[in-house]
């Protein structure tokens, strides 16, 4: 059986996962009973723009990239989703 997720506190920020450099923190709480599952660090705007800019620069990158070898990616993706 595979290894259960538990890194819910981190979000990817321009290529790394890691928590956002706010202050501010944000709970995801189970619905039917209100407990925090998780607190996660919200990011900054700082954060986003620096994700932005790295997003930016991956994008020619990937359009550079035959059909065949995006196509394949994403299904990789979608098989670990299933």
């Amino acid at each position: 059986m595979p290894k259960r997720y538990q890194d819910f506190h981190v979000q990817t920020l321009a290529v790394e996962w890691r928590e956002g450099s706010g202050e501010n923190l944000r709970a995801a709480r189970k619905p039917s009973t209100g407990e925090e599952l998780v607190s996660s660090r919200l990011a900054k705007s700082g954060d986003l723009d620096k994700a932005y800019r790295a997003a930016e620069a991956a994008q020619q990158e990937w359009a550079e990239r035959a059909p065949s070898e995006r196509s394949a990616v994403l299904l990789r993706a979608v098989s670990i989703f299933d």
